[in-house]
């Protein structure tokens, strides 16, 4: 303190103006503290209204679910939603949908927010057209460009039909069984599922295949168990449209296979186990023959060591059908130990036996190609992958699997489906029909 020219005891200039601007930081604190307060007091009593009118009888039917759900879920379960659908200032506009034959048939009442919020209500169907909003709206009948597709099927866009679409997963293990349970489908949930509702078909071995090789699959555990542990133990909603089907396949009888047999191939690499060899066949033929994928045009493939660490900025099925694409990889290059001997002289052999063309020079691994040799070492990992089912189920793909798995050499020199997938694709599709897709996921983390 200091005396002041008046002779009055009074505080320094310093200190005088260091105290006033400390008392403006409090005021304008406690001024934003008040604000916040009246904002989430509002946000409140908004969704309070909107969860009571839902309740009213002359409300629409009933209750929140998620965008393109199958099933109308309690709005109890929206107390788990994250915070990023949960939103300050919901308003609710009807939407309801035409029926699709290349969609889901679900009805709807979007509950719009700043942040794009896909929860929705249930409601009586009319017409969804006229209250998607316009930029949202598939510009012609011909495919997109990937760019206008992405926007088309962005989450603003969520209250668009779902595709004909599902997620697959294989799990022969317990292990694959407790990933799922544990990281993969509570992640698949929080970021995939409650925004695009798609069903999910998780294969097993049956009884019948776990008896002809108990060598790969003994341990594996049934399809009953399999379903109880999955639809009990994770956060999917009750009534969720989750499948368990089981799978049987054979050796071909090329191989002569006995009880207790062991690939050729295992003195060259430690993948070349039998369990990996039965997985080479499902994904290049059995999978795409069996009746629990029947009813759907698309399939993501996801292995159970590979989960989302966040939300998609697009719906990838909607991407795929708006820009005509039959096949969406997440990685693709040249391998630098291909497992793939033989794999190209019999792929040559085939097309000049069968008179056929390769679509893709650009991709083709081919003698027609100049720089097919190259091409031949391409791979698409298999952990994560889109593709067209109605593509694979063609008769002229179909013969090439059937070929393929007839020749014996996935078991005998590990050719497997990230080899096949290129190959087929360049003979059959131009290049304009394999796209790589951009998905937050995680491989073996």
């Amino acid at each position: 303190t200091t005396t002041s020219p008046h002779g009055r005891l009074g505080m320094s200039p310093r200190l005088w103006h260091c105290g006033r601007r400390s008392f403006a930081l409090l005021a304008a604190m406690l001024l934003a503290a008040g604000m916040f307060l009246a904002r989430a007091w509002s946000s409140l009593s908004t969704s309070r209204g909107l969860l009571s009118a839902a309740a009213t009888p002359a409300a629409a039917p009933a209750e929140l679910v998620v965008a393109g759900s199958a099933a109308a879920w309690n709005a109890a379960s929206a107390k788990s939603t994250p915070a990023p659908y949960v939103s300050a200032a919901l308003s609710v506009s009807p939407i309801t949908r035409e029926p699709s034959t290349a969609s889901t048939s679900h009805a709807e009442l979007a509950l719009t927010t700043e942040s794009a919020t896909t929860l929705v209500a249930t409601a009586s169907p009319t017409t969804l057209q006229a209250t998607i909003p316009h930029t949202c709206r598939s510009k012609s009948p011909s495919p997109l460009s990937e760019k206008e597709a992405q926007h088309v099927c962005s989450l603003q866009c969520a209250a668009r039909p779902l595709q004909s679409a599902v997620i697959i997963y294989l799990a022969t293990g317990q292990g694959h069984v407790n990933a799922l349970r544990d990281q993969v489908l509570p992640a698949l949930w929080k970021y995939v599922l409650r925004t695009w509702a798609y069903p999910v078909v998780v294969f097993v071995p049956s009884k019948a295949m776990r008896e002809y090789d108990p060598d790969s699959y003994r341990k594996s555990p049934d399809a009953e168990e399999v379903s109880r542990t999955l639809k009990k133990n994770t956060i999917l909603p009750p009534g969720y449209d989750l499948t368990v089907a089981e799978f049987e396949q054979q050796f071909p009888e090329s191989i002569n296979w006995q009880p207790g047999w062991k690939s050729p191939c295992l003195k060259k690499t430690t993948t070349c186990y039998t369990g990996y060899l039965h997985m080479n066949q499902f994904f290049t033929k059995t999978m795409y023959e069996h009746p629990a994928l029947a009813r759907f045009s698309y399939y993501m493939r996801l292995d159970t060591d590979t989960k989302f660490t966040g939300a998609p900025a697009y719906d990838p099925f909607c991407v795929m059908h708006e820009a005509g694409f039959k096949f969406m990889y997440k990685e693709r290059f040249v391998e630098g130990y291909p497992m793939n001997e033989g794999f190209m002289d019999w792929l040559d052999g085939y097309v000049k036996k069968n008179k056929l063309t390769p679509r893709d020079m650009g991709m083709w691994g081919g003698r027609a190609n100049p720089h097919g040799r190259n091409k031949a070492n391409y791979i698409m990992k298999g952990y994560a992958g889109l593709g067209s089912l109605d593509f694979f189920r063609s008769a002229e793909v179909q013969a090439v699997a059937k070929a393929l798995n007839e020749d014996g050499r996935i078991y005998l020199n590990r050719w497997s489906d990230q080899t096949y997938y290129v190959q087929v694709f360049a003979l059959f599709e131009p290049g304009s029909s394999v796209a790589k897709v951009q998905l937050p996921l995680c491989h073996k983390c």
